[in-house]
């Protein structure tokens, strides 16, 4: 069945662009859009009109028409580029609807794309990563995925255990044939190796964690400080209710924003003294646990006082802390604050006024420094399906090489690889089931 969606937002913008796969793609365009000059060439852009269900121009629009299998679905394929007015886009979808073709479903042109053999299941679900990316480092380590970069690593670990797995069968199933030996040594290298290379797939699903979900960064201080005023700052408006009232944030304020193509989850936190109320200490043990989580912390002090008990107790629980930048605040009013001490006991310190903005884009130019990710061809895991089916192979994989340390017979070891084997062919669509995959089209928005 030829289906059709519209690939843009359906609303008013500069330019609609709308997808038509399946066998009668070309028949439906034959019928909706007539060339200006000549015919319709095909994997090259043609000028002609979009015409509405009873024949009449409706838009000058592009046409780019794919034949199968060179396409994104491995189907004919057809796109239109209009322009975006929601009267045309409409337009369009009811002459196309009219031509033959249906409503796409939710992620059904990539669902093609993976059933048409085009992409495995973790580059599908490595689009939908992309189209949800909130910062350009989960971008580009979607785009990795997209390309294959880990589901070439985990096809790899799967056909070594599936020629492993190969082996041992014609072992049990052929001993009078001329077969040669595999000593449990040997199984025990392959799998020791299996075993290395998703184990260190594994490790990288921390970092994964904090590109997609943002690095965390507290801001802490005591009382007063300006740390609300400084996540306003950061954050480009109002996020924090500030007052000069003491304990006015008593509960942790986040807000994400992006600095350096990375998502920061910024945390402003209570400020941290000794109270004898109630649900400011509460709120004071909630920042004492997020300020420890933290990644980056930015340790606001009041540069119009003088230091006080709160400030020399962040001074003795933080000093030497590299994850601490610290901020002496207020700068857009006088101060008195022993700037020189500060100094000497925190590795970075910045001036800045969290009302003026003056010394603001050094902070921001710091933390980018500090959270900038290494330039690398490794794609990080991100995905939690992915991690609960490799922790499940590696259990597979132990038991296995636990078995021919042991030297349990291979046909005990069999069923622990042909299991491994299996799992992992989850993850890239060798070996799953319609459930896993209907779930995660579900997740897909329409036109894509």
């Amino acid at each position: 069945m030829t289906i059709a969606a519209l690939a843009t937002a359906p609303q008013r913008s500069a330019i609609g662009v709308i997808r038509i796969s399946g066998n009668g793609a070309k028949d439906v365009i034959k019928h909706v859009f007539r060339p200006k000059y000549g015919k319709i060439s095909v994997r090259r852009l043609t000028l002609g009109y979009l015409l509405s269900a009873s024949g009449e121009r409706l838009d000058e629009v592009l046409c780019a028409v794919f034949e199968a299998p060179n396409s994104y679905t491995g189907e004919d394929m057809a796109e239109l580029y209009c322009h975006g007015s929601p009267g045309v886009l409409e337009g369009a979808l009811r002459s196309i609807f009219a031509a033959g073709a249906r409503q796409a479903l939710p992620g059904e042109f990539t669902k093609r794309a993976f059933l048409n053999g085009k992409l495995d299941l973790s580059q599908a679900e490595a689009v939908i990563e992309l189209i949800d990316s909130e910062s350009e480092a989960e971008a580009v380590n979607a785009a990795k995925h997209l390309g294959g970069t880990f589901g070439q690593k985990i096809k790899s670990i799967r056909g070594e255990l599936i020629s492993l797995e190969a082996h041992f069968f014609a072992l049990i199933d052929y001993p009078d044939e001329d077969i040669p030996e595999f000593s449990g040594s040997e199984a025990e290298k392959i799998l020791d190796r299996a075993e290395k290379e998703l184990d260190a797939l594994c490790r990288t699903f921390q970092r994964g964690s904090l590109l997609r979900e943002g690095i965390p960064c507290a801001i802490a201080g005591s009382v007063n400080a300006g740390k609300s005023s400084l996540l306003n700052a950061l954050s480009g408006f109002e996020r924090s209710i500030v007052t000069d009232i003491p304990g006015t944030t008593r509960d942790i304020v986040e807000q994400r924003i992006r600095i350096g193509g990375v998502l920061l989850n910024l945390r402003d936190t209570a400020g941290l003294r000794d109270s004898k109320d109630r649900v400011e200490s509460i709120g004071i043990d909630r920042a004492r646990k997020a300020i420890d989580e933290s990644e980056i912390i930015l340790l606001v002090f009041d540069g119009s006082r003088e230091f006080e008990s709160d400030d020399e107790a962040l001074i003795s629980k933080y000093s030497g802390n590299n994850k601490v930048i610290c901020v002496i605040n207020k700068q857009d009013i006088e101060v008195i604050i022993d700037k020189d001490r500060i100094k000497s006991l925190f590795d970075t310190v910045l001036e800045l006024s969290a009302v003026t903005g003056e010394g603001l884009q050094e902070l921001i130019d710091e933390i980018g420094r500090r959270i900038k990710p290494e330039k690398s061809d490794e794609a990080l895991v991100t995905n939690p399906r992915y991690i609960e089916c490799m922790t499940r192979a590696l259990e597979c994989i132990k038991r296995a090489k636990d078995s021919c340390i042991r030297g349990v017979g291979f046909d005990g070891v069999t069923l622990d690889v042909e299991e491994a084997a299996r799992i992992l062919g989850e993850i890239t669509g060798e070996e799953t089931s319609a459930r896993i995959v209907e779930n995660i089209f579900a997740r897909f928005c329409v036109g894509k």
